[in-house]
């Protein structure tokens, strides 16, 4: 199976996206906005959805609303991450500083710490490396995986920077709606609903989950662009398949507007 990734080779998707091809071919895009699309269309893609570190990815919920995609799986990926610069520079010399936004704010305590180097952002971790190794500016490093750097020829200034180490990214499998993800016992599904105006409808809607004993792993919200301060909720609830099933029919009927972006099987035990 071929499967696209944002970003270039050495990214974190890559990674993902490989373990989701078992040996298949996996193929860089340009940017997420292009491998959600070509997943509405039919193709595999992997998107991140949040750290564990600094919270959900910026528009990639977004994405999945406005092209409905179905999400067919979830891979967690170990985060590490290094300053890189380009050969012959040093820790010393660093004065400025790019990766991507998700990258640049799990390395936010060690970024405190140099507080006079400027931060730049990148289309991703990997695209950082290529333009500190294309420049070859000694005071110019990025924020990356490890891996990246032996990819580009860079050299690793300083390692393990993350803060705290041992956060994880989170990453779906998406496909085009209709796509079916392989069946287990236990899944995951991901939502996203509107709520009637009315005082405690949020707690009544959840409480229909509860009720079922299926568990509420993710809540967040965001901006309707064309409603003004209204807002749209996004969700992951896990379950045994069946009470999952009943579970989404019960909870159908408590809000507006629901959209089962996929179920899935649940990555965790």
């Amino acid at each position: 199976m071929e499967v696209l990734y944002p970003g270039l080779p050495g990214a974190f998707a890559e990674e993902a996206a490989r373990f989701f091809a078992e040996g298949g071919e996996c193929r860089p895009v340009a940017h997420l906005q292009e491998a959600v699309t070509r997943a509405a269309h039919g193709e595999r893609a992997v998107v991140p959805l949040e750290s564990s570190l600094a919270g959900e990815v910026p528009s990639v919920q977004d994405l999945l609303w406005q092209h409905r995609v179905s999400i067919l799986g979830e891979h967690r990926v170990r985060v590490r991450l290094a300053l890189i610069g380009a050969p012959g520079s040093s820790l010393e010399r660093v004065e400025r500083v790019a990766s991507h936004g998700m990258a640049l704010a799990q390395c936010g305590r060690w970024l405190q710490a140099h507080p006079g180097w400027v931060t730049a952002l990148t289309s991703s971790t990997a695209a950082a490396v290529a333009e500190v190794v294309e420049r070859r500016d000694p005071t110019f490093a990025a924020i990356a995986a490890p891996r990246a750097a032996s990819l580009f020829g860079a050299v690793v200034l300083a390692d393990a920077i993350e803060d705290p180490p041992g956060g994880f990214t989170r990453f779906l499998l998406i496909g085009g709606r209709g796509a079916e993800a392989p069946v287990t016992t236990r899944r995951k599904a991901t939502l996203a609903f509107t709520l009637p105006h009315r005082p405690g409808s949020l707690a009544k809607a959840l409480a229909v989950l509860a009720d079922r004993g299926l568990d509420l792993s993710r809540l967040g919200s965001r901006p309707l662009p064309d409603r003004p301060f209204e807002y749209a909720f996004h969700a992951d609830v896990v379950g045994p398949d069946e009470a999952l099933a009943a579970g989404l029919h019960a909870f159908a009927a408590a809000v507006i507007g629901l959209h089962v972006l996929g179920t899935y099987p649940c990555e965790e035990s």
